[in-house]
């Protein structure tokens, strides 16, 4: 008599299960040995100490010779991105201010008495659209732009002003300090208002340090000058004219910086910091 069917089953199911376990024994030694036989391989393909030393030394080196123009690059780009915010936040500004408060600027500097005066008369006809967080004034010392910071010409001379190279000691400078980290003063010649300069009339002008009181806290790198007139805003050197701006700025050795704003405007870099063949409307670029 045949076995039960029931009985046939089982012994099917644990030969199969036999098969498999001694199938995936195999495949766990061949893979181990496999494994072994790599480890083995690869056990003598390391790096020695030496090696080891030679590679970081080189690493090293290119680090060395590549970080400073990195970082050099990306201050620069900051410097001019701030320079150009500046001047295109105080180019509406000027509008704005006009039209909300009646009076055009000549007017307002009119209506002052003495040269400070028409300072802070400037500084208070932008002041209820900047961010301010320091509103020092004509005040000396008040830490707008950083007390006992030192500040310099492109030519690397101090720039003195009444006896002194801190610019925060200027007493006919109206000064303030921004949220961002601006510092800026506002400067005028007299109480006579605006005055024609060569074919502007221009009424005063303002300096601003676009990283505050971080080094180099030098003109025509991180301290921009603005010229204003009745009815637009003027980077330095834009009055010079490109005579100027080749002497004043390109000219790192003798000139002084005022004309090197309207070239960080427009070109949109401080090249002249890093070569000396540069030219307005020519060439613009070290490379």
């Amino acid at each position: 008599m045949p076995p039960p069917q029931q009985n046939v089953s089982i012994a099917r199911v644990i030969g199969i299960f036999k098969n498999l376990s001694l199938y995936f024994y195999k495949k766990i030694c061949y893979n181990s040995n496999t494994m072994h036989h790599y480890y083995k391989h690869f056990k003598n393909l390391g790096f020695t100490l030496a090696e080891v030393l030679i590679t970081l030394g080189i690493i090293g080196v290119v680090a060395a010779l590549t970080l400073p123009s990195l970082i050099q690059s990306y201050r620069d780009k900051a410097i001019v991105a701030q320079t150009k915010k500046t001047y295109s936040t105080f180019s509406q500004l000027l509008l704005l201010a006009k039209e909300n408060g009646g009076k055009s600027l000549d007017e307002v500097l009119q209506a002052a008495t003495s040269k400070e005066e028409a300072s802070m008369a400037m500084l208070n006809y932008f002041l209820p659209y900047l961010n301010v967080v320091k509103n020092c004034g004509l005040e000396r010392n008040a830490g707008c732009f950083g007390h006992d910071v030192p500040y310099y010409r492109l030519n690397g001379t101090e720039y003195i002003g009444w006896g002194s190279p801190v610019y925060d000691n200027f007493p006919d400078r109206a000064k303030v300090k921004l949220a961002d980290g601006t510092s800026i003063a506002f400067y005028t010649w007299g109480n006579a208002g605006c005055n024609y300069s060569g074919d502007y009339k221009v009424c005063g002008e303002f300096y601003v340090d676009v990283n505050g009181d971080k080094k180099p806290n030098k003109l025509g790198v991180d301290l921009h000058t603005f010229e204003i007139t009745e009815e637009k805003i003027l980077p330095g050197g834009t009055i010079e004219g490109p005579d100027g701006i080749n002497s004043d700025c390109l000219d790192t050795k003798n000139g002084e910086g005022w004309a090197c704003t309207i070239w960080v405007i427009v070109n949109e870099n401080l090249d002249y910091l890093h070569c000396n063949d540069l030219e307005w409307g020519k060439k613009t670029k070290c490379k």
